[in-house]
């Protein structure tokens, strides 16, 4: 598989940074990330990120990010095969290369947990899962973000809550703050 040729890279996901890395050099393109789990990802690799949004919301990160482009450059969204494409429709079709670098393949074997707490940090994450289990009477799911809240909403998931970024601190806060509503 070939880097192809471009200004910029972007990336959504930290596991998208590492599989990324195993493979190819980020080094050579201004980077741009969603999130700070992300950033930090690319931050490890030895890189610099030359563009990370206000808000972590993906689609007004990807807006804010379109804004600054210059008509110039040219921008790899690097993604999976399951991706979303979210910046399809937004930064012009002549200035975006979306590269679907990796599969997305669930864990063959994926043990039932009986844990109160679920974390999801992606809707295929959360696919993978609960294609295969039901959820316990008072599991609580939380859900990573805007877009995995959204997929578990669609899939009837109910007893859920929202953690805005996947860092630690972030989640237990949902948690903390689930428990005393």
């Amino acid at each position: 598989m070939t880097l192809p040729k471009a200004d910029w890279i972007f990336f959504l996901s930290p596991s998208g940074v590492e599989l990324f890395a195993e493979k190819f050099d980020a080094s050579t393109f201004k980077i741009g990330v969603i999130g700070p789990g992300t950033e930090r990802a690319v931050e490890e690799q030895g890189w610099q990120v030359s563009f990370l949004p206000k808000g972590t919301d993906p689609k007004e990160g990807i807006d804010e990010f379109a804004e600054m482009l210059p008509s110039t450059e040219t921008v790899i969204m690097a993604c999976s095969d399951k991706s979303l494409k979210r910046m399809h429709g937004i930064v012009p079709e002549n200035q975006l290369i979306e590269w679907e670098f990796y599969e997305n393949v669930s864990a063959p074997e994926i043990s039932k947990s009986t844990a109160d707490y679920l974390i999801f940090t992606s809707p295929s994450n959360a696919d993978a899962y609960l294609d295969l289990y039901e959820l316990g009477e008072n599991q609580v799911v939380v859900a990573i973000g805007k877009t995995t809240d959204t997929a578990l909403e669609k899939r009837g998931v109910l007893n859920k809550i929202r953690a805005e970024h996947p860092l630690e601190e972030w989640i237990w806060g949902a948690i903390l703050k689930s428990m005393y509503i």
